[in-house]
């Protein structure tokens, strides 16, 4: 179940709560129910913290799997300017571009790296805002409570 089912399912319990009359709004509620809602929070949390954690070790793999690609390239590019024949002018021409080659690998690295950064980054925001989101709907949900029972 997800963290906006059990939030909903609270949601349905509050809106179908027998309300106190003259009581300036406060209801009744089932504390084995609320019981319940507390426990699937509380069980469903956790995998909110997987998911973040997965990201970033995605994240993490994105950037390793980048830095090979381009040493391999680089590796590659150095042995076929090894590989040319010596004259003056191929030589020259070959060392340029795979110093070219090089600079592009290395720059495209540094882009795909900050593009994973920042996706890694805009999914643990949303996650924390997913969570701020929840846990401020817990913090209302106990206060109802303790307002109910007091």
């Amino acid at each position: 179940m997800s963290m906006e089912d059990i939030i909903d399912k609270l949601e349905d319990l509050l809106e179908d709560a027998w309300r106190l009359p003259m009581s300036n709004g406060k209801i009744v509620v089932s504390s084995e129910s609320v019981k319940r809602i507390l426990e699937d929070l509380r069980l469903n949390l956790p995998k909110e913290i997987v998911q973040a954690k997965k990201i970033v070790a995605d994240r993490n793999q994105i950037i390793e799997d980048t830095k090979n690609e381009a040493a391999s390239m680089a590796k590659i590019f150095q042995e076929k300017a090894k590989s040319l024949v010596s004259r003056d002018e191929i030589v020259k021409s070959a060392q340029s571009a795979a110093k070219g080659i090089i600079l592009d690998a290395t720059q495209k690295s540094k882009d795909i790296k900050f593009a994973a950064i920042k996706y890694a980054e805009k999914l643990l925001k949303d996650v924390e805002d997913s969570l701020n989101i929840n846990l401020l709907e817990i913090k209302k949900v106990k206060q109802s409570l303790k307002s109910n029972f007091e």
